[in-house]
């Protein structure tokens, strides 16, 4: 079975032989229990049991000897599906890797690699697959939203919406929404510590040469504040950026679709 599953992988059915009519007509055939065609887990398993007891071989045939055929005749076209998606992963899609968005020729430090990777994902995840679920579920007659921020947005509001109905995705959207915003709006309009403290200034005013000339103390403590609200503001900066990341890492789990 290992090498079964390496050429074909995990596939996923829309039904499967064990479900289906005839399943249910061979249960009907010998006076079984026949499966419903929808149920609670519990009770698929519960009317399995009875019918193992009644007769072990056919209920084994209904269950699992189905579904083996079932594997056998389709796996031509699921070694294809397979190798397909493999590919595609692999040069394509690349769900293996964050994307980071940055300039791919120059380095980058893990902790800035680290940040931006967390928050592209969140941006990926809205504008793609968010936006994929506003354009299948959204209101009937409803014109597809080129604008992928858009349609993300709306989906992510219909979610928040849903309230106590469902009150962990509700919450899981809301603060999506906001680390979004935060991230595509608000990070990248953040005062620049060394232009806010005056020190970026400062250093184009002073000459070249005159970096080796000794200062008043004066202009030593006009030096030391604007160094210290330089420090002071980036510290701030690290400090929102670091509570982004934990909120991502809190919600993570209702990362998908």
């Amino acid at each position: 079975m290992n090498l079964y599953y390496t050429l074909v992988g995990h596939p996923s059915r829309y039904s499967y032989w064990s479900g289906s009519a005839f399943g249910r007509k061979i249960y009907k055939m010998f006076g079984m229990w026949e499966n419903p065609k929808a149920a609670e887990l519990g009770e698929f398993s519960r009317i399995r049991n009875m019918n193992a007891q009644m007769r072990p071989w056919v209920t084994w045939f209904v269950e699992e000897g189905l579904d083996i055929a079932q594997d056998f005749v389709y796996f031509p076209h699921d070694l294809y599906d397979n190798v397909k998606h493999k590919l595609r992963n692999r040069f394509v899609q690349k769900h293996y890797v964050l994307n980071t968005g940055l300039p791919k020729w120059e380095y980058h430090d893990n902790p800035e690699r680290i940040l931006l990777g967390l928050l592209e994902t969140v941006v990926e995840f809205i504008e793609i697959e968010k936006a994929h679920m506003n354009d299948v579920f959204g209101d009937e007659g409803e014109l597809k939203i080129k604008d992928r921020r858009e349609a993300g947005l709306r989906y992510l509001d219909w979610e928040i919406s849903l309230g106590e109905e469902s009150p962990f995705q509700a919450e899981a959207a809301k603060e999506l929404k906001e680390i979004y915003l935060w991230y595509k709006d608000i990070r990248p309009n953040r005062p620049d510590p060394m232009d806010e403290s005056g020190w970026s200034k400062y250093c184009e005013d002073r000459p070249i040469m005159d970096w080796s000339s000794s200062k008043t103390d004066e202009e030593r403590a006009m030096v030391k504040r604007m160094l210290d609200k330089t420090n002071n503001l980036e510290e701030v900066y690290d400090k929102e950026d670091e509570q982004m990341l934990i909120r991502i890492i809190k919600i993570r789990q209702s990362m998908w679709t």
